[in-house]
């Protein structure tokens, strides 16, 4: 016979006996789900990490919508490759580097970033030919291999010249490193960088499409409910005949769940959360149709109005 709470990982099935706030807290938290679009994404970033090194070197834009995985996908990647102690220098050792793109980005804000991110001082007022070298030098130390760059659509919100400018420093800043570069943001990136050539081609795009119902949402799914700390199961259920688990989704609950979050990855995720969140409150302890509708989301496209 199946464990009574085969729905859930090991770890999730522990937290049952915690208090509903705890379970809840868990519900909240901040979690990566893998799904095979994130895995194709993440295979071809560590490709890039290991190339050898070069003058021209190839890179990747990660364009979708807002709120569709982009920023997760960053964050699991520079997981894997955090900060290293440095035994034989003094600094760490840094092979990938993030940072997210100001608002109406320029030059100097962009080393600014990078200076801050490494707590390394500055003088903002320098120069940007002082403060470029200053950046190569610090980055050539720390040993950064590849550096990511998250909501680049700010880019969009500047004049022509100042976009080309951008993506001018960031090809210089390749060239000198022989680092990769990783950007990512919403489609009107993609508009940006499709005029200029020299970008194009060392930024080939991976899409975040949105999410339809479909196996790959079935499979989302099932991953989440092993990691929401409820009692009863939601899409998994036994086949008595043969005693192993199969998955069975209830087709209005999965309209009404890519309806509301718009097929979009964070909103999927934050209705399941609360949904969960709501099953624990009343102790229902299931993802059902009736918790996710006592949600109070409005569709993204509606809000504002």
């Amino acid at each position: 016979m199946r464990e009574q709470h085969f729905h859930l990982k090991i770890e999730t099935a522990a937290l049952l006996a915690e208090s509903d706030d705890n379970r809840i807290h868990h519900c909240r938290s901040e979690k990566w789900i893998p799904y095979s679009r994130a895995k194709e994404v993440l295979d071809r970033m560590e490709d890039l990490l290991h190339y050898p090194p070069r003058p021209r070197m190839p890179g990747m834009l990660i364009y979708g919508d807002t709120n569709n995985g982009k920023t997760s996908i960053l964050g699991e990647f520079l997981r894997r490759h955090s900060p290293q102690d440095n035994p034989s220098g003094v600094t760490i050792l840094d092979p990938v580097l993030y940072i997210s793109c100001p608002p109406k980005p320029d030059e100097k804000s962009l080393y600014g970033i990078i200076f801050n991110k490494l707590f390394e001082p500055y003088r903002p007022k320098e120069p940007a030919r002082e403060l470029r070298y200053q950046v190569v030098k610090l980055l050539q130390q720390v040993g950064t291999r590849m550096i990511l760059i998250d909501e680049m659509n700010q880019v969009v919100s500047t004049s022509l010249n100042q976009q080309r400018h951008i993506w001018d420093t960031i090809k210089f800043l390749s060239k000198e490193l022989e680092a990769s570069f990783v950007v990512a943001g919403t489609p009107e990136v993609n508009r940006s960088i499709a005029t200029y050539d020299q970008i194009a081609n060392r930024l080939p795009d991976e899409a975040l499409h949105k999410w339809v119902e479909g196996e790959e949402l079935y499979r989302l799914l099932i991953s989440l409910e092993k990691l929401m700390p409820l009692k009863k199961p939601s899409f998994s259920i036994i086949d008595p005949s043969t005693d192993t688990v199969k998955a069975r989704f209830d087709s209005h609950f999965v309209k009404e769940l890519i309806g509301r979050s718009e097929g979009l990855l964070g909103e999927i995720t934050y209705l399941i959360s609360e949904t969960a969140t709501q099953a624990i409150r009343t102790g229902e302890e299931q993802l059902n149709l009736k918790m996710l509708r006592s949600v109070p989301l409005k569709r993204p496209g509606q809000r504002g109005k």
